[in-house]
């Protein structure tokens, strides 16, 4: 398989306690195989004696297996961190949005309010239907989809 296809967050490359005659994955096609690869690659060969080729293009190199697990967890602990800071900068983001929408919504109701007002005031007949349609037989009625907050300035 190659290393490259792999689905993994990072890759370990460890092996046993044997002399360094006997390392398999030493050689200049795994080296390639290991620095060209998209995620990282920890080289772990088992003493801190032996310097291997995979170890030296290999993201890290621990000196044994169980070693493997500190930069590992470090990874870990880095992306959780990256995680809950695009979250905080997100919520920060859409905070900023819906206040916006909520100042362009306030800022319509007043514009809505204002016009209003205004056409009611030059028209006494808008005015009689408009008190008549608020204190009418069809109980709290609001024409036009107004709510009853952006009527607030109705009391004359």
């Amino acid at each position: 398989m190659r290393l490259a296809a792999l689905d993994a967050d990072v890759v370990i490359l460890a092996r046993g306690g044997d002399s360094a005659v006997r390392l398999p994955y030493d050689t200049e096609l795994v080296a390639r195989a290991v620095a060209s690869c998209p995620v990282p690659v920890i080289a772990a060969v088992g003493h801190s004696a032996d310097n291997s080729l995979t170890g030296e293009v290999a993201w890290r190199s621990v000196p044994t297996p169980s070693a493997a697990g500190g930069p590992v967890t470090s990874l870990m602990a880095d992306a959780d961190r990256q995680a809950v800071e695009l979250g905080r900068e997100i919520a920060a983001l859409a905070r900023r949005h819906l206040d916006k929408a909520r100042r362009d919504l306030d800022r319509l109701d007043d514009g809505i309010a204002h016009s209003l007002l205004s056409l009611l005031a030059r028209s006494p007949t808008l005015r009689r239907r408009w008190q008549y349609r608020q204190l009418g037989p069809g109980g709290s009625r609001w024409p036009w989809s107004l709510r009853p907050c952006s009527a607030r300035w109705l009391y004359w």
